[in-house]
């Protein structure tokens, strides 16, 4: 029997021999529980001892098992062709619709044709034809075309009955882009990929190889799925009691009561501390406050509002704050819902540990916070008694009684008379700002016309919930009745990640989320929205929920989006609070993925322990000298490079990592001492020499899900304006959290930082030609300089843009960098939403972003002079259009940002950090309005460049002095 087992440090998971025959199967299933829990970084006796404190984070492992055994069973009778679909993922875009830039550079070729370089790896003489083909052939055309290109230079000519040969053998191959593990096994049209199209519009010519499909097949691996040898626990169901009840046939005189045994505070009880508890859905109160000020505690509490009107996901907050200064700030707080996951109201004693405000919050509540305890076992603790309303079990109503009502009332509601109706009101309600509240005549007017608005807007439907009094059970069933008619299908994607946000705990509301998000996500869209998806996550009232079930039914269907979904959830768990939500979907994507990818998680894992162990062992107060040394030394051990060779590359799953190239590696200079790691390209490009290589920077000591935000918000901000406009030239790259403060990021190849280029240069701090100098002569001149222009001009526009409305800080000139061929773009985005760094009580960056004379220089070709020059009023232009296009999508870019909200980012926590970006977009703004105030921020930063200029000088000045300092 073949069986993958965990093996010393340096064996993996499926590197394998055959087991002894006498090793049982509940041994096998051992090991690879002991297996994952390394791999997850939680062993099984953690999570065991989870599930006995807690029968919810019990069952939803229950749950979750018994789904994914089901996919796996599906798994294991896929065809062929499915198992390549599914290792080998093809990379391209289900949009019929090219985008505008692209589709302009395929027309401007004759009879809208793209040349395609086609390789054949078994030839000697000439293994490589160039094709031109119509850009919405499919793969088995190329390879039609290229195959007869290559017979035609052995024959000389083809007579038809060669052509069928042709196509004969054209069904032998498939397309691979040449130096990655990326193949075309799509019929699509072949602008359709994405690399084919990121050739286009880079004006470059694709590199791709024929292979053979039966090697293909014969490279398909062994993904053996263990656990299915066990069947799956079964879920333990609640036994509801013949004498329980519902909280809908209680009396409305049994109001909500509770008593506060004890709440512990930071530090000693003094003047102005206050405990105040509420009931809340979402962030709506269901009922006035209850508050203790001298901290007498053993009083009951009855809130104004009956048992029979709470709702299902209503939650009960309890907040510690200290008034004692000018304004009231949390010290601490603590949820728990109402009902829990079996629809029981919550009675009883309930010990709960509770959760500290970060330093200098100014919440004095927070409804949003997860429920339940804090893991942290030094947490202190929250005791109360939740009275009972009557001696039987009280239970929410199940589903189907809910359904049967609304089933039964369906149609009794008729639209209002829309003769009177402001369809201007509508049109201004559904256009808000997403953070933007409804006035009390807002919602009144939305509530009346809600039948309208449905037929009218769907996508209004978040501001029409916001309506809703959930304290008023009758409303809730409209509501309800209303979700049931609505058509979903026609809702967009952004509103389906706001019915994500937290102000929407109602399940029906969220699975039709979910429903829309199973429409409408296709896979390359799902890995770029998955890092609020598994925000939201969090976000969920219960731990069994759809978007969960949603999120790890697409891991295991796909390789590449399994593999963003395992590192998302795996660079959280070490947060206590994450771990209740991610250990039991960590525990079973990683039990039903198959030996195959759990092996390459081992692998990687290892490697980020190894990373790990090298640089917190690393004294970062040595010399670069005796850094570099430890490093050589380091990766010069053999069991070293067996840890971090022959693997797949952890930024790229189309990527296979070989050799170090260890002469390359070195500690870097800036503070945290990252690495520089470089890796030969295990499988190197027939065609490119700048893909024979792979580096990666691991940093430890930042926390690099900052800059995953960014990084995200600027490869949408490229989508949107290759599709609606222009190609504005971005360069972006792989960034990726691990871990608690641990990472990496991919090295853009061919590209200085403007420090570098201008210390090269020695210029003075006001000198404005030392960039244009460089790129001139470093471009090529002639037609290429101006061609690094025209790419300079667009991506400088872009970043003024992007920079603008996330008011990224820290603009030195090492965090700006420069390509040979002319794209501008920015790296390392620790501080955003207008957090810039302070000087002596000063913030240092006095400008909204960085424009100075050394860039214009390059957009106007060396002339010194702006006024009246055409390069600069088009530039102007080309910033106006990027600005105007970003905002038409505005409200996409606040959902993203408030999803975010409540992952921890010391610069992203609360409303107000969005606010400098609300600022910005103006949204409730007319467009010329906006649209003058952005051109005012470019003439200030343009004209305030000389406070850029004096920064970047220190910045020089510091660098030097550290380098002199440590010895480099």
């Amino acid at each position: 029997m073949i069986f993958s087992i965990m093996l010393p440090k340096l064996a993996s998971f499926t590197r394998l021999s055959t087991v002894k025959a006498e090793r049982t199967e509940s041994g096998l299933v051992e090991s690879l529980y002991g297996c994952v829990g390394e791999v997850i970084g939680l062993p099984a006796q953690t999570l065991d001892s989870m599930s006995n404190k807690d029968t919810e984070f019990k069952n939803v492992r229950a749950c979750l098992k018994l789904m994914c055994h089901s996919l796996a069973k599906d798994r294991e009778n896929w065809t062929r062709e499915q198992k390549t679909q599914f290792y080998f993922p093809p990379k391209f875009d289900r949009n019929e619709d090219l985008p505008q830039c692209t589709a302009r550079k395929i027309m401007r070729n004759p009879d809208c044709k793209i040349a395609v370089n086609v390789w054949f790896p078994e030839s000697e003489e000439q293994p490589c034809y160039t094709v031109n083909v119509p850009a919405p052939d499919p793969p088995h055309r190329v390879i039609e075309a290229a195959i007869e290109a290559r017979d035609r230079e052995v024959m000389g000519s083809l007579d038809d009955d060669d052509e069928g040969i042709e196509n004969s053998a054209s069904s032998k191959y498939v397309l691979k882009v040449c130096g990655r593990e990326e193949y075309m096994l799509q019929e699509c049209c072949i602008h359709s990929y994405e690399y084919v199209r990121s050739c286009i519009d880079r004006e470059e010519i694709p590199e791709l190889q024929l292979v053979l499909k039966e090697n293909l097949l014969k490279s398909i691996p062994e993904n053996k799925c263990i656990i299915l040898q066990k069947e799956p626990c079964a879920v333990d169901i609640e036994v509801v009691s013949d004498t329980s009840m519902t909280s809908w046939e209680l009396s409305s005189d049994h109001l909500y009561s509770i008593k506060v045994k004890s709440f512990p505070v930071k530090g000693t009880f003094r003047t102005g501390m206050y405990v105040q508890a509420q009931l809340f859905h979402g962030n709506q109160p269901l009922c006035k406050p209850m508050k203790t000020s001298d901290f007498s505690f053993n009083q009951t509490w009855k809130f104004d509002i009956p048992i029979e009107n709470l709702p299902r996901s209503a939650r009960l907050c309890f907040v510690a704050c200290d008034s004692g200064k000018d304004t009231a700030i949390g010290m601490n707080w603590a949820n728990i819902q109402v009902f829990d996951q079996n629809r029981k109201l919550v009675t009883g004693r309930q010990v709960v540990k509770v959760t500290n405000f970060p330093e200098n919050c100014t919440r004095t509540e927070y409804p949003f916070g997860s429920p339940g305890s804090n893991p942290d076992k030094h947490a202190n603790e929250l005791m109360i008694e939740i009275v009972p309303p009557c001696d039987n079990d009280v239970y929410f109503p199940h589903n189907s009684r809910i359904d049967s009502i609304l089933l039964r009332e369906d149609g009794f509601h008729s639209s209002p008379d829309t003769r009177n109706t402001s369809f201007e009101l509508l049109d201004r309600i559904v256009h808000k700002d997403p953070l933007q509240t409804m006035s009390k005549g807002e919602k009144a007017f939305l509530w009346d016309h809600r039948n309208l608005a449905m037929d009218y807007q769907p996508n209004i439907l978040p501001r029409v919930i916001q309506c809703v009094n959930w304290a008023e059970r009758h409303e809730v069933f409209e509501i309800y009745q209303l979700l049931k008619q609505w058509p979903y299908e026609d809702l967009s994607l952004v509103t389906a990640l706001q019915l994500l946000s937290p102000e929407y705990p109602d399940e029906r509301v969220r699975s039709l989320a979910v429903k829309v998000l199973e429409k409408k996500l296709n896979n390359e869209l799902l890995k770029l929205f998955m890092p609020q998806l598994v925000q939201a996550v969090k976000l969920e009232s219960y731990q069994n929920n759809d978007l969960s079930r949603f999120l790890l039914r697409r891991a295991l269907k796909n390789k590449i989006v399994g593999h963003t979904y395992f590192w998302h959830l795996r660079s959280e768990i070490h947060n206590g609070m994450s771990q209740l939500r991610f250990a039991p979907l960590l525990e079973a994507y990683c039990l039903y993925c198959g030996s195959y990818i759990l092996d390459g998680l081992y692998k990687e894992v290892k490697a980020l322990e190894e990373y790990r162990s090298f640089s917190r062992q690393t004294n970062k107060n040595s010399s670069l000298e005796q850094l570099q040394k430890n490093m050589r030394s380091w990766l010069d051990n053999e069991e070293t490079r067996g840890v971090l060779e022959n693997q797949t590359a952890i930024l790229d799953q189309h990527t296979e990592l070989g050799e170090l190239c260890v002469d390359d590696c070195k500690v870097m200079s800036s503070k945290m001492k990252p690495l520089w790691l470089s890796w030969k390209n295990r499988y190197p490009s027939c065609a490119a020499e700048s893909q024979d290589t792979v580096k990666y920077i691991v940093k430890d000591g930042d926390d690099l899900r900052q800059d995953m935000l960014v990084m995200q918000l600027i490869r949408l901000m490229d989508m949107i304006w290759k599709y609606t406009s222009r190609d504005y030239c971005i360069t972006s790259y792989e960034c990726m959290s691990m871990d608690d403060h641990f990472g990496m990021i991919e090295v853009v190849s061919g590209a200085k930082t403007v420090c570098d280029i201008e210390m090269h240069k020695q210029t003075g701090v006001m000198a404005t030609t030392s960039m244009h100098e460089w790129l001139y002569n470093e471009s090529g001149q002639g037609q290429r300089y101006l061609e690094a222009v025209r790419k300079f001009t667009h991506s400088c526009a872009a970043f003024c843009v992007i920079t603008y409305i996330l008011g990224i800080g820290d603009r030195h000139s090492d965090n700006i960098m420069l390509k040979v061929t002319g794209q501008l773009f920015h790296i390392d985005f620790g501080h955003f939403m207008n957090h810039k760094k302070d000087k002596f009580g000063m913030k240092r960056e006095r400008t909204p972003f960085v424009l100075t004379k050394d860039f214009i220089t390059i957009v106007t070709k060396g002339d010194q002079k702006v006024n009246d020059n055409a390069e600069f009023n088009n530039f102007l232009y080309i910033c106006l259009e990027a600005y105007m296009t970003i905002r038409r999508n505005g409200t996409l870019f606040l959902t993203l940002l408030s999803l975010m909200r409540h992952c921890d980012l010391p610069e992203l926590q609360e409303e107000t950090d969005i606010n400098y970006c609300r600022k910005c977009l103006a949204l409730d703004k007319p467009e010329h309005e906006a649209a003058n105030n952005f051109l005012g921020a470019i003439m200030a930063s343009y004209k305030g460049q000389w406070k850029t200029n004096i920064d970047w000088f220190l910045h020089r000045v510091n660098r030097v002095w550290q380098g002199m300092g440590s010895g480099s």
